[in-house]
């Protein structure tokens, strides 16, 4: 993995925002703590595909977008929309990359 991604999580009662920096993580400290809890949220999300955190899926490849250019010169925004983003290359480009 290069450079690190953002995981946010949460439910009603809890939330948790994760910098992710390398493939593997341990996760440790005291009991009840939540622990538990978080890894039963990241494996609900794998499995099931859904967070309280986004409500749809355009809200969820948005924020990925916006993690992934943030240190680029495409850096993505709702606001304003680089015209690099419009061309059909770089469109096939992204539908690519959501594929994977």
């Amino acid at each position: 993995m290069k450079g690190s991604i953002k995981v946010q999580v949460s439910n009603s009662h809890i939330s948790f925002t994760l910098e992710l920096e390398r493939n593997i993580t341990i996760i440790c400290g005291d009991s009840a703590t939540g622990k538990t809890t978080l890894i039963g949220m990241l494996r609900d999300y794998e499995e099931n595909g859904r967070s309280s955190l986004y409500f749809s899926l355009e809200q969820y490849f948005t924020d990925l977008l916006i993690q992934l250019t943030h240190d680029t010169v495409l850096h993505y925004s709702k606001n304003r929309l680089h015209p690099s983003y419009l061309q059909s290359a770089n469109v096939a480009k992204v539908l690519r990359a959501m594929q994977e």
